[in-house]
This record gives structure tokens, sequence and C-alpha cells, in this order.
């Protein structure tokens, strides 16, 4: 006896925000499920809502993307939907996500329309439930925002006399995924023509997704991310020549993305061409700033500061870094990004306001008094404001004194302002 089978349980696509809509949607089924066919189970109900191909409508066509015939049909779909909608609806947007569902939805069942009154009309009169359609239309939209996504499924191969038992999971890519379950539906459709099944419904909503998403320009944003990941897994392999190869053809598709940067700077140091990973660490935090992400752009810096010693931002970009590593607690960090902007930019107007910062940061903050006194001794007063060097020369002779913290959110308005 020889039995195998594969089961789908996720992908290896991460959500950067929670799928609501698709929970909505995996909650609205089950629930029209329990009210229509377990707490007052209602024939003619489902029937009023069912869509018919012998008589069409736009509301019982979204009706019946909700209604299923068994427990089985129900759980097949809400399968699918839990596990393949998250990752659509994070990349698409909860807007656009629904509309696919809700149209794939339609046009599913219009294709089976359409497919029964021409090879079966006396079919016409049956009524057609499900939201397979629907889910069709999740995975077109799949294969086009998400061609690199792969699905890890649980398999087992079992045969029982032989004494065989293999377990595991494995992780197969979803085009070809997807390409195997068009091939089930074309065999089953063509073979069974008179049959039950909305075979063409199911094949009708793959084609509206894949529609929908390119439609919407999702095809442009899955080549860069399939781009992005494979440079990503060519790192993990140490590939670093094919890594940058796959960041400079993402960038192509999108000069301006600041992750695509940093992981081009991060293969460009160790392939051993500094002078470039520099050049692309500035873009990587210039683009984080320009979109306002300041605490991403600390991070992005400080890595370019662990991999590339002595490596200094322009002098607009360094000090805005420097604060926001000191807004992150970053205090011996924002003290290091201080010092080096005024090591790197020395005739800066700011590069002595700068190492003062840096000596009251590490005075009050870091707690290295004997490090700041160092800081304060080498900042030329004469490059000061008066206000600002009567506070030198006070620190100069009473460094074991604390300092209030409006002296450093003054100064540290001052930079930024004159920065």
């Amino acid at each position: 006896m020889y039995y195998f089978f594969y089961f789908p349980i996720g992908t290896d696509i991460a959500c950067r925000r929670r799928p609501l809509v698709t929970w909505f949607l995996v909650a609205a089924n089950v629930l029209a499920f329990v009210l229509t066919r377990v707490l007052r189970p209602s024939p003619a109900l489902i029937y009023e809502l069912a869509f018919k191909p012998a008589n069409p409508s736009l509301i019982s066509a979204i009706t019946a993307c909700f209604l299923h015939a068994d427990l089985f049909h129900l759980a097949g779909n809400v399968l699918y939907l839990g596990l393949l909608g998250g990752p659509v609806e994070d990349r698409l947007g909860r807007g656009r996500f629904i509309v696919l569902y809700l149209l794939s939805g339609v046009l599913a069942m219009s294709a089976q329309a359409a497919v029964v009154l021409l090879r079966a009309p006396a079919l016409a009169v049956y009524p057609v439930i499900g939201a397979s359609g629907a889910v069709a239309g999740i995975l077109g939209a799949l294969l086009v925002r998400l061609p690199h996504a792969r699905v890890r499924v649980a398999s087992a191969t079992l045969m029982f006399l032989h004494g065989v038992h293999k377990v595991g999971v494995r992780h197969v890519p979803a085009v070809i995924a997807v390409m195997a379950w068009i091939g089930i539906q074309l065999a089953y459709g063509l073979a069974l023509p008179h049959g039950r099944t909305a075979y063409w419904s199911h094949l009708g909503g793959l084609v509206a997704g894949i529609a929908l998403a390119a439609a919407a320009g999702a095809a442009g944003a899955g080549r860069f991310e399939r781009r992005l990941r494979r440079a990503e897994r060519y790192m993990e392999q140490g590939n670093w020549f094919a890594a940058a190869g796959e960041c400079e053809s993402a960038l192509r598709l999108n000069p301006d993305d600041p992750g695509v940067h940093a992981v081009h700077g991060r293969a460009l140091v160790a392939a051993g061409r500094r002078a470039a990973a520099i050049l692309a660490f500035h873009r990587a935090v210039g683009g984080e700033l320009k979109r306002g992400a300041e605490s991403d752009a600390a991070h992005v810096y400080l890595e370019m500061e662990r991999l590339l010693p002595g490596a200094v931002l322009e002098p607009a970009k360094q000090l805005r870094v420097a604060q926001a590593l000191r807004r992150e607690g970053e205090f011996e960090a924002a003290a290091r990004a201080l010092i080096d902007f005024a090591a790197a930019h020395s005739r800066h107007p700011q590069a002595e306001m700068a190492r003062l910062l840096a000596g009251e940061l590490r005075a009050n903050l870091a707690g290295d008094a004997e490090g700041a006194a160092a800081l304060f001794r080498d900042v030329d007063p004469r490059r000061l404001s008066p206000r600002w060097r009567t506070h030198l020369r006070a620190r100069r002779t009473g460094l074991g004194a604390s300092r209030p913290a409006a002296a450093k959110d003054s100064l540290t308005a001052d930079l930024a302002g004159d920065s």
C-alpha cells in the first residue's frame, strides 16, 4: 500500500504588518457557514444567495463567494486564504486586496457561467457557491507580486508494505505549486464537462487575479523584490559578487530604495570594494533620512561604522544621524558620530560645537569623564559663540559637576539649526 500527501502550512514571505483583511475574510466565510449550515440550515436562503449561471447578478456573484457546500469545501478555501492571503495583502495593501478578492470572485463566477452556457446549458440552473474563485485570484496575484515566493508544505510518504515512512517539511516554489494546481483544474474541467464542481470558476479567478495585479502595477514591484531576495540568498551563500550584481539590477528598477542600497553596501564590503561600499551606505542612510525614518538611518549608519571604520557622511546627514542616535539612547555611538564629524569636516562652522556636544554626552550620559575631559580640552573656544565659550570654560574647570539636560538640548538645537 502506498500513500503520500503534501499539505501547505505557510510561505517563506514575512509580513510587515498584521493581515487584518485576510483575517476578516476568513472570519466572514466561517461565520456565513455557521449561520447557513449549522445554526439555522436554510437551503432556500443558500439558493437565493448563490450565483446562478442562468440568471446571473452582481450581488449574487459576491454573496456566493462566502457560501460553502460542506465543511471540507470551507476548510480548503479558508486554508489557502489564510496561508496565502497575508503576504499578498501585505504587498498590495488592504484596500486593493479586498477589491482583488471581490472582483476575482465576481469574474470567476462570470467565467463559470460563460463556460456552462456554452458547453453544458442544462447545468445553468444549478447554483454555484464557494470562495474558490476569489482565492484563485489571490493565487494569481501571488504569481505577479511575489514570483519568488516558496510555499512551505508538510509532506509524508508512506509505503506500508515496505516499511518506508518519510515525513518532513519542504519548500516548493510558488510558481511550480500554482502551475500544478492549474494543470489539475484544466484536466478535471476538460474531462468532466458536465460535473458539478466549478473548475472553470477556479481558472477564471486565477486569470482575473493575474490581470488585476498586473493592472495595479504589481509586476514591477514583484521583479524588484525578487532581485532583492536573490541578493539576500547570495549573501547567505557567501557569493558576494553575485549579490552585488542582483542589487545593481534591483536598483535599476528602483534607484532610491534604501534597503537595497544597504544590502549592496554589505555585499561590496565583503567583495573588498570599500569606496563603492561607502557610497552605497551613504545612499542607504540618505534614503532613510529622506523618508523621515531617522531611527532606521541611525541603525544603517551603525552598520556602516562597524563595517567601514572611518567612513563619514555628508555634514548635514552626519549631524542628523548623531541626533537620532542620541534619541535612541545610543549615547556613546552619538558621541563617536559627532567626533567623526568634527574630524572629517574640521573646517565646518559647527565642528567645535560637535566636539562640545560629544563631550557633554560622554560626561553625563555615557559615564566617561576622562574621555569627556579630553574632548573639552580639544575644543577650540575661538570658534564658539560667547555663550558656548563660557559654558566650555565652566566645563573645563568643573568637570565633575553635573550639568542640566537643558544645556545639551540647547546645544543640540543650535547644531541642528546651523547644519
